[in-house]
């Protein structure tokens, strides 16, 4: 703030500008709020005010060249015992000081969840293409299929790393695509990368159709009723409906007219994955295993996606095999199973109903 000649205090130049982008950002007025945070940042917003809004916003936009320039002022920031510090949480740790990758043994940390240690394992290719030795440190119910990763060479389960390996430079998963200023247009896109070599057993016949309904409890919004998705259920006379969803009554699904296929095993998911010839699924980690495996992939997303699907479109520069089917407004699901209602009954080669 500052302060008037008559002592009264006064708002900096750029406060309303950041108020309203921050309130057109929550609104999902993604467009708007780009412009205001770019008005208030001429207008003297400091590096650091309001980053993580900027940087989604940034994200969300495609605009990646933009959000690393936030993220080096963030990491600029940083104190050198502020860096992978074991007493706090995996996910709110960052681990790259910014030391350069190229010709050095690599520890890839993988701290997030396991979508987004599938979506950021496809940097190990690239990483062992600048002459780095890709050590990883990865939960441990994705050793096996990580070790079918191109450009891996190591992998250890979380928290083993710092007594079984030695490295030079390490970096979060998450931190790679700033790491190697990756942009909209040079995304690692080369699928599959994950079970490269496991066949794909689609027999002659009926479509083969997975289906996942609900994501993780600690984001409601991603998720939605079996019952949401009758229009779906609708098609089992000209598809085979495979559920994926873990833990349901498999006399629950088989009266739904679905054949229980789901299993706690990655590599077990990843064998019925290639067995299909869609996936529709939520915003979970199979759709990310889907889009890696380049099995066909339907993902509903709800109206506040996340920073990687981007703001809209039904594209997306990670999975090149994958559809986006997005909600119109927030709760809305039912304009997105009709939407997806539509693909599959065209992979059947069947039209909707008069």
């Amino acid at each position: 703030m500052g302060v008037t000649h008559a002592g009264e205090r006064t708002e900096p130049a750029w406060a309303d500008a950041l108020t309203q982008a921050l309130a057109a950002f929550d609104r999902r007025r993604i467009a708007t709020a780009a412009r205001l945070f770019r008005q208030a940042e001429t207008r003297g917003l400091p590096p650091l005010t309001a980053v993580e809004p900027r940087w989604i916003t940034a994200m969300l936009l495609g605009r990646y060249e933009r959000a690393w320039c936030l993220s080096d002022a963030v990491l600029a920031s940083r104190a050198g015992d502020d860096f992978n510090r074991p007493w706090t949480p995996y996910h709110t740790r960052c681990v790259w000081d910014g030391a350069p990758l190229a010709g050095r043994r690599v520890l890839v940390r993988c701290y997030h969840g396991l979508g987004d240690s599938i979506q950021f394992l496809r940097y190990a290719k690239p990483l062992a293409a600048l002459g780095c030795t890709v050590l990883l440190e990865i939960q441990p119910a994705l050793m096996d299929l990580a070790r079918t990763c191109p450009g891996v060479a190591t992998v250890v389960a979380l928290g083993d790393a710092d007594a079984a390996l030695s490295w030079d430079v390490q970096v979060e998963s998450m931190e790679l695509p700033h790491a190697l200023r990756t942009t909209h247009r040079t995304v690692p896109d080369c699928v599959p990368y994950l079970a490269v070599d496991l066949p794909r057993h689609r027999a002659a016949g009926r479509p083969r159709v997975g289906l996942i309904w609900q994501a993780g409890g600690w984001d409601e919004r991603r998720s939605l009723a079996l019952a949401d998705l009758a229009p779906l259920l609708a098609l089992r006379r000209h598809v085979d409906l495979l559920a994926l969803q873990p833990e349901q009554d498999p006399a629950w699904l088989a009266a739904m007219g679905l054949e229980d296929a789901s299993t706690p095993a990655l590599d077990g998911l990843a064998h019925v994955l290639a067995g299909l010839d869609l996936l529709v699924t939520v915003d979970t980690m199979a759709a990310h295993l889907g889009g890696a495996m380049a099995v066909p992939t339907l993902v509903l997303l709800h109206h506040a996606a996340d920073w990687r699907w981007g703001a809209r479109g039904h594209r997306t520069p990670w999975y090149p095999g994958m559809i986006l089917l997005r909600q119109p407004r927030p709760g809305a699901w039912t304009p997105v199973v009709a939407a997806a209602f539509d693909c599959v009954a065209a992979r059947a080669g069947i039209g909707r109903p008069a």
